[in-house]
């Protein structure tokens, strides 16, 4: 993941949006994502 977020920067993204399930959501969270109030997940690069 954080190789894959780091092409995105490289590339000039300014956010990745996921949908994360319940058992990948502490993975996320500790990358930097925050729940949105929808299912989706964002982190702004």
């Amino acid at each position: 993941m954080e190789e894959l977020l780091a092409w995105f920067r490289e590339r000039g993204a300014g956010q990745v949006l996921l949908t994360a399930s319940a058992e990948a959501e502490p993975l996320h969270a500790a990358l930097g994502f925050v729940r949105k109030p929808d299912p989706a997940m964002g982190l702004k690069l």
